[in-house]
């Protein structure tokens, strides 16, 4: 039973990770998936080709950060600030984007079926490319459909 300890000081800094603030860090490629990082502060960092599925990101800042082929599939994402971030072929399939703000953000070629945008600001936003199968929209959609977005 030596590793119940190691176990419970891992769920412990798990924890307390979603208070620091990793804006700026270098984490192509991390493994994050399933944690509950809410509230955490990722502003222009480098998480391009991440595994970040199943997390709990509600609340957290990606402003300006970079997030290309990051996969963000089945996230709780409601809140999130991703202005003028980089999603460029990102993985947001059956997300809660509810009230997250996409202002100026890089969506091109991304993947977004059946997520649900209501109430997210996508003022500015590039969607060329992007497939928002089966999402759900706010009553206004700030977005108007384009022949290279894909809705259904």
């Amino acid at each position: 039973m030596r590793s119940q300890p190691i176990v419970y000081t891992l769920l412990g800094v798990l924890r307390l990770l979603r208070f620091f603030n990793l804006s700026g860090k270098d984490l192509r490629g991390a493994n994050l998936s399933f944690f509950s990082l809410k509230r955490l502060r990722l502003d222009r960092a480098l998480l391009d080709g991440a595994n970040l599925r199943r997390c709990d990101l509600r609340y957290a800042s990606f402003e300006g950060a970079s997030l290309a082929q990051t996969d963000l599939s089945g996230s709780l994402l409601r809140r999130v600030n991703f202005r003028g971030a980089n999603l460029n072929k990102a993985f947001l399939n059956n997300c809660d984007l509810r009230e997250a703000d996409f202002s100026g953000a890089d969506l091109r070629g991304a993947s977004l079926k059946r997520a649900d945008l209501r109430g997210a600001c996508l003022d500015g936003a590039q969607t060329e490319g992007a497939d928002f199968s089966a999402a759900l929209f706010p009553q206004e959609m700030p977005l108007p459909p384009t022949e290279t977005n894909v809705y259904h």
